[in-house]
């Protein structure tokens, strides 16, 4: 496998060199850097054994596991490859991750996110963390998304089925929300894109800076109101700036290497 344009090799630490406990294959430029199939031995590996794949900021990434499922990870976010038995399990630990799964009605793919798990056999879908948020994007397939029941509750596990088309969004524990989206504009960062569709300006440059070392600020909070639709480049600030002026919705203030600041346009 090769990256593409405005894609960067994912980083691992140093104890995952090997990916010897992980099963993992990871391609660079082509090659294989390591591989070994899981056995319940190699489940019984410490978990330092476990190899951390991560991007920086402004970077995308992406690896193939030893079954053949493709990870892709977002911006800003890092995904741990645990050893393998009865099932394949991955826990994201920060950020965003694209999951394509290679069938295997026999060991089901698992993604732990803080205390939720997703479960899938073979499918495609999103999984992104955000302080106090959590959402699965579901593009094809099905996946069952459960979590440990609170202790001040009945007990047991909560758990809810998506089928493709649709969003799961959980706030909190006990706010659990399934809803229709349309998936080509939510994964269309895959391909280096953010699309936007009358969302409000604040909630467009919170999404732009998660892509981006430069930061965009609103020195107007009133102007967050403002609806934004259209296709950007991920990290592409002075672009995103240019159609925001062009289109009167907005104009720069104070702007330098670290922040561009936005105003009310200029009459």
């Amino acid at each position: 496998m090769r990256w593409g344009a405005g894609e960067k090799r994912p980083h691992w630490d140093r104890r995952a060199l090997g990916l010897a406990a992980a099963g993992l294959v990871a391609a660079v430029g082509g090659g294989i850097v390591g591989k070994r199939w899981l056995s319940g031995e190699a489940s019984r590996a410490p978990a330092a054994d476990e190899p951390v794949f991560s991007t920086a900021v402004g970077e995308r990434s992406t690896f193939r596991l030893a079954d053949n499922s493709v990870v892709t990870l977002s911006t800003d976010s890092a995904v741990r490859v645990n050893h393998w038995a009865e099932e394949r399990r991955l826990t994201l630990l920060r950020g965003q991750a694209f999951f394509q799964v290679a069938k295997d009605p026999s060991r089901p793919f698992v993604v732990a996110a803080g205390d939720k798990r997703v479960t899938a056999v073979g499918t495609a879908f999103d999984v992104r963390m955000e302080p106090g948020k959590l959402s699965v994007t579901l593009v094809e397939g099905r996946v069952r998304i459960a979590a440990d029941a609170p202790a001040n509750g009945h007990g047991g596990e909560r758990r809810v089925e998506m089928s493709a088309g649709s969003r799961f969004v959980a706030a909190d524990p006990a706010d659990w929300l399934i809803s229709a989206v349309d998936t080509a504009k939510e994964s269309a960062w895959l391909k280096g894109r953010l699309v936007f569709d009358g969302e409000p300006l604040s909630a467009v440059v919170a999404e732009m800076n998660r892509f981006s070392e430069r930061k965009l600020m609103l020195a107007d909070p009133g102007l967050g109101a403002t609806p934004v639709s259209g296709v950007f480049k991920t990290g592409q600030i002075d672009a995103f700036v240019a159609a925001l002026k062009t289109y009167g919705l907005a104009d720069v203030g104070r702007a330098d290497g670290e922040r561009v600041e936005l105003v009310r346009p200029r009459a």
